[in-house]
């Protein structure tokens, strides 16, 4: 059994993650735009209260930080998936590259059947950047360290 974790663990995460990105995508536009403007106001607060001004801060910005940030949590549970312990080799694994640019565009398919939704290519270049930026670095963290022209992206 603890041979199965180990193996299976990462992959059972992932797809627990991509039912929930999936799940908010399944959101209609109306209740979508509500929680990205609870978080709007939550985020002004918080400037306001460090004392900055959050003049800038638009719920089109909130929205956008949190698809690349789904998509940051995908790219960091991938690489972990590659074994990304052992060396950096997330950029090396097509079956990783070929899920972060796949993945987006099934999130922005879903989202064309949505009432009020619609898919956006910018959201899947968004998406696929988040994925890919966040995978990297982790893998590149837990690696040797080694920078070569073979592990970039």
């Amino acid at each position: 059994m603890k041979t199965f974790m180990k193996k299976w663990k990462w992959k059972i995460l992932i797809l627990v993650y991509l039912c929930f990105i999936y799940g908010n995508s399944l959101t209609p536009a109306a209740i979508s735009s509500k929680e990205s403007g609870y978080f709007l106001a939550k985020i002004q607060d918080f400037l306001a209260g460090a004392g900055m001004d959050a003049w800038w801060l638009t719920e089109h910005l909130v929205r956008k930080a949190a698809h690349f940030t789904e998509y940051a949590g995908l790219g960091f549970l991938l690489a972990m998936n590659t074994g990304a312990g052992i060396a950096p080799v997330f950029c090396l694994l097509k079956g990783n590259v070929t899920a972060v640019l796949f993945m987006p565009f099934v999130d922005e398919t879903i989202q064309l059947f949505v009432e009020g939704r619609s898919g956006q290519i910018s959201d899947v270049w968004l998406k696929m950047t988040g994925a890919l930026k966040t995978g990297r670095k982790a893998a590149k963290g837990k690696g040797s360290g080694n920078r070569s022209r073979n592990n970039e992206l």
